[in-house]
């Protein structure tokens, strides 16, 4: 019976740092008339240190990217924050042009090589340390027929 108290306590004692372990994305995506795929995360950060999921698409995509917008929320992330947006092999497919972003103004970046997607995207971002930053992405993809 000890050994069952014990264990209750211990389970007790680390649930609330679980459940507050991380922060959250969200991806959807819808397509226009024109053939262009918009994929959008919507982000906010951990609680206790900033830090956000590297989140995965929900559809999987053939086309080209051509411009991907970065839009801070009402709770800033920090000034000179990174993103990457990476395909199945890892390739960053902005090649860079996502580092280094704005706290309050939303930005537009295109990338820096031709960027042929072939799958689901992934998005990751980094160095900031808000609790709870909250950060919309989108990225813009021409859709192959």
């Amino acid at each position: 019976m000890k050994r069952m108290m014990i264990l209750a306590a211990i389970v007790l004692l680390l649930l609330p740092s679980v459940a507050v372990a991380a922060g959250t994305c969200t991806a959807t995506s819808t397509t226009t008339r024109q053939n262009v795929i918009v994929i959008t995360w919507t982000c906010v950060g951990d609680a206790s240190n900033g830090s956000f999921p590297a989140t995965a698409s929900n559809v999987g995509v053939r086309g080209w990217l051509f411009a991907v917008d970065t839009i801070p929320g009402t709770t800033n992330p920090t000034d000179d924050w990174d993103a990457t947006l990476t395909d199945a092999n890892s390739y960053d497919l902005m090649g860079g042009a996502l580092a280094n972003r704005d706290e309050t103004n939303a930005e537009r970046a295109v990338p820096t090589k031709t960027a042929w997607v072939d799958g689901a995207l992934t998005l990751t971002i980094t160095n900031n340390s808000v609790n709870e930053a909250d950060i919309v992405v989108k990225a813009y993809i021409y859709k192959e027929n």
